[in-house]
This record gives C-alpha cells, sequence and structure tokens, in this order.
C-alpha cells in the first residue's frame, strides 16, 4: 500500500494494516506545499533528484533537525532522525532513530523505500492530519477546489467549517471534535497514533473502495 501522509499518522495506519514502510513519507512532518505537490504532481517527480540540508529542529530547544528537498517540490522533514555523537550505530528509541552518521542512514534509507514504492507500482493514497503545521482553511481550499481529485484524500479535522462542505469524489473528511485527540484520557500529545488507532476502520474503507 502507497499511503502517503503529512506526518507520523500514516506510519502508524501502515504497522497497524500490516504493512511496513512502503515509501519515503514515514516518520516525517510535510508542509502543506510540499503535499500539494505530491498530491497533484505525483507522476512527475524526479525521485533521484534530493538535497540533504538542516536547521534548528522546531521543537526540541539546542538541537537540530534534517530536511530531505525533492525534485525541489516536496520536502521531508525528519524529526524524528537525531544526530546523536555517542550512537556508533542506528539505535532507535521509542519514535526516533539516534545515530552519529544520521544524515547517511536518511539518504539510505530514503533511497530504499523509494525504490519499494516505484516497484510496488502501487497509486498514492493521502492522509493529513489537518491543523498539523501549515494546514489552514486557506489550504484545505486549494485541495477542495481542484477540479479533479485523482488519488483518494483522508482528512481528520476539528475544524467544523471543513466538514459541513458538500461531499467531493475521492474525499473523505472526519471530523474530530476534541482537537488533536484533545479531552481523551491518555491522548497527550500522541495525536497521531490515536487519530490512526480510532479511525483506523473509516480510512481503510474508503481507500479500498
Amino acid at each position: 500500500m502507497n499511503l502517503i501522509g503529512n506526518c507520523c499518522i500514516s506510519n502508524f495506519l501502515l504497522r497497524m494494516w500490516g504493512f511496513g514502510n512502503t515509501n519515503p513519507f514515514t516518520w516525517i512532518d510535510m508542509n502543506f506545499d510540499s503535499f500539494y505537490n505530491l498530491l497533484t504532481d505525483y507522476e512527475n517527480i524526479n525521485w533521484e533528484d534530493i538535497e540533504l540540508t538542516h536547521r534548528q529542529h522546531p521543537y526540541t530547544k539546542g538541537q537540530e533537525v534534517f530536511e530531505l528537498t525533492i525534485d525541489k517540490k516536496v520536502k521531508l522533514t525528519y524529526i524524528h532522525m537525531i544526530y546523536d555523537p555517542n550512537a556508533k550505530q542506528p539505535t532507535i528509541r521509542e519514535c526516533d532513530v539516534h545515530y552519529c552518521k544520521i544524515w547517511e542512514y536518511i539518504v539510505l534509507k530514503y533511497r530504499e523505500h523509494v525504490k519499494k514504492m516505484l516497484d510496488s507500482k502501487n497509486q498514492p493514497m493521502f492522509v493529513i492530519e489537518w491543523e498539523h503545521l501549515d494546514y489552514d482553511e486557506k489550504a484545505f481550499s486549494k485541495i477542495y477546489n481542484l477540479p479533479e481529485l485523482k488519488y483518494k484524500v483522508a482528512v481528520i479535522t476539528y475544524n467544523t467549517k471543513l466538514s459541513d462542505l458538500p461531499p467531493k469524489e475521492n474525499l473523505l473528511v472526519i471530523y474530530d471534535p476534541h482537537g488533536r485527540g484533545g479531552g481523551y484520557k491518555g491522548a497527550g500529545n500522541r495525536f497521531p497514533r490515536w487519530y490512526a488507532q480510532v479511525y483506523s476502520d473509516k480510512i481503510k474503507n474508503f481507500m479500498s473502495k
């Protein structure tokens, strides 16, 4: 299954459904422009044209984060790939991978997963945890107003304005009133995993139609 998400939600769903990392879009953050470019121009992307850079980590002070740009169209932020000078081999700690040469590991895994994705010839499907990073109402309208959605897109949102719009082919909008899993005991900041667990069947049924 070639399920692409804007955050970790796709990885949790793939695991729950019995798939591994079947594409490069797991354990990453992706801004809206990148997601939109994948959705609208997937077939024309040059997967071999990549550039790896780094910047200040968006969540962890004093730590840098690596970003991989594909064909100058899609940027993947590897928030779970941690540079650790003391880790002489890739070491998994919960959702994070620690390694003293994490940049090599990122490129290695990217190439492995791209090959797996392209060899499978599976069409992409998309899942979005909305209100994530720069995914706002204006961004949603760009997707909703596309003349045609070639691929299936599932959106989870706590914005009633998005859920009240008329249905559209290949678009599933799931309204969750609690906001990123908030209001549920133990949800905390683990909303991608929580969303995957709660809405797994609904998303899977939609994707398999």
